[in-house]
């Protein structure tokens, strides 16, 4: 059963993260890590969405709203080995492959937004899959969010 979540924290970032995920017996996590500045440092989550779909070719959550210079973060968790491309103009995808009895798999990509977005998520092969798309507000000074800094979290279970 791939399921997806979306997590996120701010604060005032640091040289060293430390993640950890405590989960059930029988739970196979993956977990990818984003560092973004200019994320608001309160009331920082805009709209969020997703869905999940059984041998699938592709997959899209409903468009998360976002406004110019948001970051907008798309996730997907998935079972056996793909390889994965996204549209829009999101940043390369990042994958954390699929492995048996060890962790699900995990696709995530990012994108500076102009607005609102809808990716499309497609694997090479159908496969059974779960997606999370999440807007987060920029900073009230400006500038617009950008990589690094600090993180929404993705994790899978």
């Amino acid at each position: 059963d791939s399921r997806c979540r979306l997590y996120w924290a701010v604060g005032t970032g640091g040289a060293a993260q430390t993640f950890t995920y405590t989960g059930s017996a029988g739970s196979f996590p993956a977990i990818t890590v984003y560092g973004f500045s200019g994320v608001a440092q309160s009331a920082t989550f805009r709209d969020e969405s997703g869905a999940t779909g059984e041998g699938v070719s592709t997959i899209q959550a409903a468009a998360a709203v976002g406004a110019n210079t948001d970051v907008i973060v798309s996730a997907v968790s998935y079972t056996l080995s793909r390889t994965w491309s996204v549209d829009l103009g999101f940043s390369t995808p990042f994958v954390q492959d699929y492995s048996a009895g060890v962790n699900f798999g995990i696709v995530s990509a990012y994108l500076i937004a102009t607005g609102s977005a809808n990716p499309t998520w497609t694997p090479n092969v159908a496969t059974t899959m779960a997606t999370r798309i999440a807007a987060l507000k920029e900073a009230a000074a400006g500038g617009g969010a950008t990589r690094p800094g600090y993180f929404p979290l993705m994790g899978v279970q």
